[in-house]
This record gives C-alpha cells, structure tokens and sequence, in this order.
C-alpha cells in the first residue's frame, strides 16, 4: 500500500496593469541643456503586484527635453534619463502602459530653473 501525502500552497495571479506612478529623481534641474533626471514608472495591478514586461513610452510637455531609451526593470519599475531643455518652467512627465486597452498614465512635475 502507498502511503497518502498532501500539501497545500499559496497561488498568486497577476493582472494587467491598473496603475501607472511617476517619481523623479532629482525633481529640480537646470534648464541647461545638460542637467539629467531618472524618471521611474512604476506599474501595478489591481491587486498592488508589480507588473512587468510592458511596453511604455515616456513624454514631456516640454519638447526641447531629450528622453532615453526606456529600461525595463524586473520589479514592475520602468526609467529613463530625462535630460533638461533651456527653458525655464514646471513641464510634466508621463508615462503611458500600451500594453493594455484602453492605456493607462501617471506623471509628475519636473522643475527647471
């Protein structure tokens, strides 16, 4: 006769991504044409879990700003070096998830003195 085991574990499913966050590392930056920021995206489900492996595109409102290549972390976060126009002022940066339908969006304010 066999002998009968059992067990349990804990099943975790993600799903597409709800919720878009955008923070700026540092906030404030010459408006030089040289000084850079890291924006980081961060992407959640409805449930809180990281979402990776989606595709974003990063913009802003200021379009003598130059954006880098997105790089996609394995912890749900995305970033991009924003390097800085010459003109002074508040411009928003979004990040937008074309992964799911309809997109969803987050931003944050970069200062440029």
């Amino acid at each position: 006769m066999t002998p009968s085991v059992s067990g349990h574990g804990t099943l975790i499913q993600f799903g597409p991504a709800e919720t878009v966050t955008v923070s700026l590392n540092p906030t404030s930056i010459l408006a030089n044409g040289t000084s850079t920021s890291t924006a980081t995206a961060t992407v959640d489900d409805i449930n809180g879990n990281p979402v990776t492996g989606d595709h974003l595109t990063f913009t802003s409102s200021d379009p003598g700003e130059r954006i880098s290549a997105v790089t996609d972390h394995p912890n749900g976060t995305y970033t991009v070096t924003i390097t800085s126009s010459t003109t002074p002022g508040t411009p928003t940066i979004t990040a937008t998830d074309t992964s799911v339908t309809p997109n969803i969006s987050g931003n944050a304010t970069l200062t440029q003195t």
